[in-house]
């Protein structure tokens, strides 16, 4: 049995929280927040014959993207579609 996990209501549910006065600090969340983030598929550019561009601005061969659907530069989630 598989469980999906809904990545966009964790972030609101991290973002909600209040993390001054906690001991792990706004740095901790922030770095959980651009997990979380990256973890959440985005449509790649089409930038050229056989280049891709990352919504992130990484330019990587298509070749690369379509094997793994990963960008190998920053780790951003792609989608196949």
């Amino acid at each position: 049995m598989s469980t999906t996990i809904d990545y966009k209501k964790i972030a609101k549910v991290w973002d909600d929280q209040k993390p001054i006065g906690r001991s792990c600090g706004k740095l901790f969340w922030l770095a959980i927040r651009i997990a979380i983030g990256k973890q959440i598929p985005k449509k790649p550019l089409h930038n050229g014959a056989n280049w891709y561009k990352c919504p992130n601005g990484c330019e990587v061969h298509k070749k690369t993207f379509e094997k793994d659907w990963y960008c190998p530069k920053c780790g951003q989630a792609l989608d196949r579609q």
